[in-house]
C-alpha cells in the first residue's frame, strides 16, 4: 500500500488532512485503518471497507496538531496502516515528512526594522 500526503504544510490547529491511499497489488485490501503515531496529533479516520487492486481512494481527515518540543514530530507525520488482504491482517509504519508553522505568523512593523 502506498500513502501520499496532498498537501505537507500544517499550523498547530484544527486542520483538515487529505490522503491518497494506494493499493499496488493484485487483491484487494480490506478494512483500512490508520492512525496517528505522533503524540501531538489528534484524529479520528474512518475505515476504508476495500480498496480493489491497482486502485486508490483518497480521504480528508480532521485533525487537531498540538505544540511539540519533539523535533521529530515537528518534521514527519508517523502513521501505522492497518490492514486485511486475503483473510490476514498486515500492519506497517510510515513517515511522511511536513513542515509545521505557528498557528499565526508575525511580522515585524517596528519603525527601527530597516
Amino acid at each position: 500500500m502506498d500513502i501520499l500526503l496532498i498537501k505537507s504544510l500544517f499550523r498547530y490547529r484544527l486542520e483538515t488532512i487529505e490522503l491518497k491511499i494506494g493499493n499496488p497489488n493484485d487483491a484487494a485490501v480490506e478494512q483500512v485503518h490508520i492512525t496517528t503515531l505522533n503524540g501531538n496529533v489528534e484524529w479520528e479516520f474512518e475505515p476504508i471497507p476495500v480498496i480493489n487492486g491497482h486502485h486508490d481512494k483518497s480521504r480528508q481527515v480532521t485533525a487537531r496538531f498540538k505544540l511539540t518540543s519533539l523535533p521529530e514530530e515537528q518534521t514527519t507525520l508517523g502513521l501505522r496502516v492497518r490492514f486485511r488482504c486475503r483473510g490476514e491482517m498486515h500492519s506497517f509504519d510510515v513517515r511522511l515528512p511536513i513542515e509545521m508553522h505557528k498557528m499565526v505568523e508575525e511580522k515585524s512593523t517596528s519603525v527601527f526594522d530597516e
